[in-house]
């Protein structure tokens, strides 16, 4: 009984000082704006057959849209208007990663590179934009919230976008908040196969419509999933709040959800 009750103690001794990864900026605990613009990447790979991993463009878009009436219907839960900027899959991949492709459950002739799926209404070059800012969101996001880094969080500026460049909508006025949402979803018993610059934060140039680089994610086994979100006011690149959790966003319980977004801050 003894050992147990010890055990358990340090259990939660652990968890207590495990990093912090929520963090909502003190001073903009109400933001200003009541517009959001979302950048979504959403990407599910499995193990293949010939030492390549296999995508599955029809399950990725079901969980993608999946994703997005989730977040639609929290940010709207939070008095946010909502404008879909960027819906990716595989932006944060290596780009010279080799993928067999399936579509309606059979495999294409066609190897594919990251990125599988880019939609947009913006023209090329503020996709360009959104993506490098994607990028730049995936090391706030894996920064610590610990007491420690809460100055830096604080005065932390990402770089602001003119998204007012939309030929569907050139009439829109320009959102004051950018939302970056990223999951990764691996299946895969081998993750070393898929190279350092997949599996640490390997950095490597290619191109998708103009500059890309691929970014990817620690990961410490091949079933770790990895939901990643930023959001920073775009009128002055402050950080606004982030959090990161292992899992699925579009598979876990609605309970986990909206623990995911509980500090997310509210338009009064």
């Amino acid at each position: 009984m003894v050992r147990i009750i010890i055990g358990l103690t340090m259990m939660v001794m652990l968890s207590a000082c495990g990093p912090k990864s929520s963090y909502l900026n003190p001073d903009i605990e109400k933001p200003g704006f009541n517009r959001i613009a979302v950048v979504l990447d959403y990407v599910y790979f499995v193990d293949g057959v010939d030492h390549v991993m296999d995508y599955d463009a029809n399950k990725n878009q079901t969980q993608i849209r999946r994703l997005k009436e989730d977040i639609e219907h929290m940010l709207k839960a939070k008095n946010f208007a909502v404008e879909w900027a960027l819906v990716t899959s595989g932006v944060g991949l290596h780009p010279d990663m080799p993928f067999a492709h399936y579509q309606d459950g059979e495999r294409q002739v066609d190897i594919i590179y990251p990125p599988f799926y880019i939609d947009s209404h913006y023209p090329f070059d503020v996709q360009d934009q959104l993506m490098a800012s994607f990028m730049d969101a995936q090391r706030v996001a894996l920064t610590s919230a610990s007491k420690n880094n809460q100055h830096y969080l604080q005065r932390l500026r990402l770089k602001t976008i003119d998204l007012r460049q939309s030929m569907s909508a050139p009439n829109i006025a320009n959102p004051a908040g950018i939302l970056h949402v990223r999951v990764l979803a691996p299946r895969t018993s081998f993750l070393k196969t898929l190279g350092s610059g997949s599996v640490s934060v390997g950095i490597s140039t290619g191109s998708v419509r103009g500059s890309h680089v691929g970014i990817g994610l620690p990961l410490t086994s091949g079933n770790k999933s990895l939901t990643t979100a930023v959001l920073f006011d775009n009128g002055n690149g402050r950080v606004v709040w982030k959090n990161q959790r292992n899992g699925d966003l579009s598979r876990l319980s609605n309970d986990a959800t909206r623990q995911f977004f509980k500090n997310f801050p509210f338009k009064p």
